[in-house]
């Protein structure tokens, strides 16, 4: 995935990051005997990242910024 960097003063880069997706088992049912629906439903969440550095051009001079890449994603009840 690309992530565009946009600091004020700054030209635009793009950087390439993993991000999570992906299939977590959720479902939905209606309960009968309360009249109701039950729902679970499971998200993808990064939980380990490393950091992606790149050079960014400024007014000032050059910056190094740091961007979070998803290295390890695991489903977990949605919030």
């Amino acid at each position: 995935t690309q992530y565009v960097i946009d600091e004020p003063g700054c030209d635009l880069v793009a950087v390439n990051v993993n991000m999570c997706s992906g299939y977590c088992m959720s479902f939905s049912f209606v309960n009968p005997e309360e009249n109701s629906i039950t729902v679970h439903g499971r998200c993808c969440r990064m939980v380990d990242n490393e950091w992606v550095k790149a050079k960014v051009a400024c007014e000032g001079g050059d910056r190094i910024m740091r961007i979070p890449s998803a290295t390890e994603c695991r489903c977990f009840d949605c919030a």
